[in-house]
């Protein structure tokens, strides 16, 4: 993949800059994956501070290839090269980028409307991928039962029932739904089915669910786009505030 990244990132022009890259797309979104692909998580087992993980720093050391050798797609007019979320996010349009990651929702209704061809894969696999992980997302929204909520049991028998509307005998038309609305955005039915794939490995992190205990990502970004620290060090200058996040959110 960075082999990839640095053959796509070239000049074209003659004007002395890249105008084509190796990956675009909002850097939150690109860690994500990594982590995933990595089967990292962002907190440890006993949901202290996990940014300084052994699986975390090998995701971060990559990542710093790809910011200090501008292999990402950012806007040098702009000034805000990479706070710009609405921009990094449809940034791909300009078909500028080898690689890019997106969800579902920020493709055209029709595979049509793409002003090129592309093809869905998921990130490769990191050196400490044990369980065939391909994305790392925060608890799923709605998925929370809040204290003190009266007849607790009722409402999670409602959860289920909402869930399980297709009946034990056809459970294959929850997927089928999923896919009927991936499908059209898709160039071909083997990108609908690798796109559901990935979905199916999605790592889930409480730790994502933190109030901004996750911006600890912009902080390492910054940290290596500007040349102002390593892996090692940003994870360390980090822990005090993250870990008194954790501690306010879990009431310690």
């Amino acid at each position: 993949m960075l082999d990839i990244m640095r053959l796509a990132t070239i000049d074209t022009t003659g004007a002395g800059f890249p105008d084509q890259f190796g990956i675009s797309g909002d850097w939150g979104s690109i860690v994500m994956a990594f982590l995933g692909a990595n089967s990292a998580s962002t907190v440890t087992s006993d949901l202290m501070y996990g940014f300084d993980q052994p699986r975390v720093l090998e995701v971060f050391d990559f990542v710093e290839n790809i910011a200090r050798e501008r292999l990402w797609y950012y806007d040098r007019g702009s000034g805000d090269e990479l706070s710009a979320w609405a921009r990094n996010n449809i940034s791909f349009m300009d078909n500028t980028s080898a690689l890019f990651v997106i969800s579902t929702w920020q493709l055209p209704m029709s595979a049509d409307d793409m002003p090129f061809n592309f093809a869905i894969v998921p990130f490769p696999a990191g050196p400490s991928n044990d369980d065939g992980s391909t994305y790392l997302a925060s608890w799923q929204q709605g998925w929370v039962l809040p204290a003190g909520v009266p007849n607790g049991h009722e409402v999670l028998m409602i959860f289920e029932e909402l869930f399980t509307w297709p009946g034990l005998d056809q459970p294959g038309l929850l997927r089928e739904e999923n896919a009927s609305w991936v499908r059209g955005r898709m160039m071909t039915e083997d990108d609908v089915q690798r796109k559901m794939a990935i979905g199916d490995g999605i790592r889930t992190d409480i730790g994502l669910t933190v109030p901004e205990y996750s911006w600890v990502i912009g902080s390492f970004i910054s940290a290596f786009w500007n040349n102002e620290g390593t892996t090692a060090q940003v994870a360390e200058a980090q822990r005090p505030v993250s870990q008194e996040r954790l501690d306010r959110f879990f009431a310690r």
